[in-house]
């Protein structure tokens, strides 16, 4: 790519290129690896919600047996698909959103966490229907296709916690029609792509604001310009 279009082309097109290798699939080991993380992640928190509303549950591995209701969290429930989908979307998210890496990597870790958090509630919520309400719970469709709602509420939180993480507008410049820059009594006023320069005293301002030259700020620069020449030919 970068002989084709050049180097310039092939920074601009750096990260989508990259992106295109999320369409390898993982490896065997590491997805199995990763789906071990879901399931234990989502039997910890259905584990503990059991244990906050006081139902009395035996549970061993990712298996819980409740009075009446066995049931186990298998491959397919471990949430692993929606950990994907999330996954990617962070990634994109914050290449968008966030400049600083430290905030894009921290955007990630917390996909893990939200979709354990998710879908152990799932996994809880069904659990107590069908120990309370309809044991034939698990042959609906809200077991077959429930899974959308908390991936909805996966993508909220995400989305909740990326705009905590973006900066404020204006902390970097813009590409306005006019840049000011000075401190202090000294102001200098530079049109981007020209080389005119405009300079005249004011009192504290900002170090760095942008600002486009007004009727009063020309008549503001042709009376400071009169006192310094004023100043210089009577020095």
């Amino acid at each position: 790519f970068a002989l084709c279009y050049g180097r310039r082309a092939f920074r601009a097109t750096l990260f989508p290129l990259l992106l295109l290798f999320l369409m390898i699939p993982f490896p065997i080991t590491a997805m199995d690896y990763f789906i071990y993380l879901t399931r234990l992640g989502s039997a910890d928190v259905a584990s503990a919600v059991f244990s906050a509303v006081g139902v009395p549950v035996f549970r061993q591995g990712f298996q819980f047996i409740l009075p009446g209701v066995s049931i186990e969290i298998a491959k397919e429930c471990s949430g692993i698909h929606s950990t994907i989908a999330l996954f990617v979307l962070s990634i994109i998210a914050g290449h968008l959103f966030l400049r600083r890496p430290w905030k894009r990597t921290l955007l990630l870790l917390f996909v893990f966490p939200i979709v354990s958090l998710t879908n152990g509630l799932r996994v809880a919520t069904l659990t107590l229907i069908a120990q309370y309400v309809d044991k034939n719970i698990f042959n609906t469709s809200l077991h077959r296709n429930g899974g959308i709602f908390f991936f909805l509420v996966d993508f909220g939180l995400i989305a909740v916690i990326l705009r905590f993480f973006r900066e404020p507008k204006g902390t970097a410049p813009g590409n306005g029609a006019g840049m000011a820059v000075g401190s202090g009594t000294s102001l200098a006023l530079v049109r981007p792509g020209s080389n005119e320069h405009f300079t005249s005293i004011v009192g504290d301002q900002p170090d760095i604001q942008s600002s486009d030259p007004t009727p009063e700020d020309d008549r503001e620069r042709s009376a400071t310009d009169v006192f310094r020449l004023r100043n210089r030919r009577g020095g």
